[in-house]
Order: structure tokens, then C-alpha cells, then sequence
């Protein structure tokens, strides 16, 4: 069933990029994740996998350690497990290459290349079978709190953190970098009422400032298709006043 869910899921990506004029690609579009959910991230900020849900990547890590410490003997772990595996398993930086949208079981076994290790093993439709290491798959989280508190020293969090929505109005590549300009979607006041921003102005959205949950297409593909709603928060820099947009994830 998690094998048929992907590749409805990887038909239903395809054609909307063939509606948009984008060329198909064979990788799962980043706005969708494993089965059952429809990305990692909800419009509360809270990490969604498989259908559960957590504070933060680190409590969906110790859960993930849970699973591990609680099934051995080489039986496959239940459904509700797998789906939150799953999930987790396509953060892997080698995620394409592990084949994850083939998988149909996942066991707790000993590590290939470290023995008396515990590991995940997959297991796929055509017979085939490796282990994959878990803590792999959290290093975009770890890589984005520490920017985060990076960032602390040089932006100000407008509306403590108040979650607003746009529509992605383009993406672009250039120099090393990759960003794009959200367009907003209302007229925007503080809680004093003063003016933010106008209906329809366009704020600047930085790859880096995307919520990692939903991080997984590089150029040149564009990490929403064009017309996305999302929601996210809204920065000011410290030392030019200009405002700006991260935690981007999609709108419910």
C-alpha cells in the first residue's frame, strides 16, 4: 500500500509540472512526504511524520530511537511505524539513491558496515535489501538551528513569530545562490496597527529560510511550483529595516 500511495503521488507531481510547462522529473516533489501525509511540516510549525506529529526534530528523533530499541528479531515494524519511518528515511541526504518510494517493509537488524550496531534495514518490492542510518536524516535540522541562532544577532522576528501567507511568485539561481519573492497575500499591520506591508508586495525568500521538512529539491528545480501558497514568518534585518520571510513551509 505505502509503494502504490508514492507512485500516486509521483503522477499526480508530474502532471501538475507538465500543466505549469516544467519539464518531469523522477524524484518526489519536495512538497509531499511519506504516505499519509502531505508534508513534514504543518502551518503550526509542528513536525509532522508519517500521522504523528511532534514539537521539534528532536522529539521525532528520540521516538525514531524508541522504534529502534523496541523492535529486533527481524520482524517488520507495524504500518503506523513504517509510515513515520518512511518519512523520516526520505531526509536522508542519499534518500534518491536508497530507493525509499520501493520500500514495503523495514526491520531493525545489525549495521552493515559497523557490526553489533543496531540499524533500519529496507526492504523492497523487488527483493533487494540494505540498511540506512536514522541520524543521517536529522543533519538538515541540526545544519538550520545552527543558522538559526546565527540569524538571532542579525534579524528581529516580527509579531513574535506570527505566521503569515503568500503565494510563491517566483524562484531564481544565480552566483551560488537560490531565492525567490513571495507575494503577499493582504495588507499586513503590526499589533499596533502600523503598516507592514501592502496587499500584493513581494517579500524575498532565501533557500536557507525555507522550513527544512519540506527541503528537497536543488536547482534547478524550484522548491514550490510558481502560484504555492505558504505560510511563514516574517524578519526584519537589523541593520538595513528591510523585512523578509523564513520558516516557509506549506499553508494549510
Amino acid at each position: 500500500p505505502v509503494a502504490k500511495e508514492a507512485e500516486a503521488r509521483r503522477e499526480s507531481m508530474m502532471l501538475r509540472r507538465q500543466q505549469q510547462g516544467q519539464a518531469p522529473v523522477e524524484t518526489p516533489a519536495p512538497y509531499f512526504f511519506g504516505a499519509g501525509s502531505s508534508h513534514c511540516e504543518d502551518a503550526r510549525g509542528k513536525l509532522k511524520l508519517g500521522k504523528e506529529s511532534f514539537p521539534g526534530w528532536r522529539e521525532a528523533k528520540v521516538r525514531v530511537q524508541k522504534i529502534m530499541q523496541l523492535r529486533s528479531g527481524g520482524k517488520p515494524v507495524p504500518e503506523n511505524e513504517l509510515r513515520l519511518l518512511l518519512d523520516v528515511f526520505r531526509l536522508h541526504p542519499n534518500a534518491t539513491k536508497k530507493r525509499i518510494d520501493e520500500v514495503t517493509s523495514v526491520t531493525v537488524g545489525s549495521s552493515e558496515k559497523y557490526k553489533n550496531t543496531p540499524a533500519f534495514w529496507l526492504w523492497r518490492s523487488d527483493g533487494t535489501s540494505e540498511d540506512i542510518s536514522a541520524n543521517k536524516c536529522w543533519n538538515r535540522f541540526d545544519l538550520v538551528d545552527k543558522k538559526e541562532k546565527k540569524n538571532e544577532a542579525q534579524r528581529d522576528i516580527i509579531m513574535d513569530g506570527k505566521r503569515f501567507h503568500g503565494s510563491l511568485l517566483s524562484w531564481h539561481f544565480e552566483k551560488g545562490k537560490s531565492y525567490g519573492f513571495i507575494r503577499v497575500e493582504a495588507k499586513m499591520v503590526d499589533d499596533d496597527g502600523r503598516h507592514l506591508l501592502d496587499a500584493g508586495q513581494k517579500l524575498y525568500l532565501a533557500w536557507d529560510d525555507i522550513s527544512p521538512g519540506v527541503k528537497v529539491m536543488k536547482a534547478p528545480e524550484w522548491p514550490f511550483p510558481k502560484g504555492t501558497t505558504l505560510s511563514f514568518k516574517i524578519f526584519r534585518w537589523k541593520g538595513n529595516n528591510k523585512l523578509g520571510c523564513q520558516d516557509a513551509m506549506l499553508a494549510e
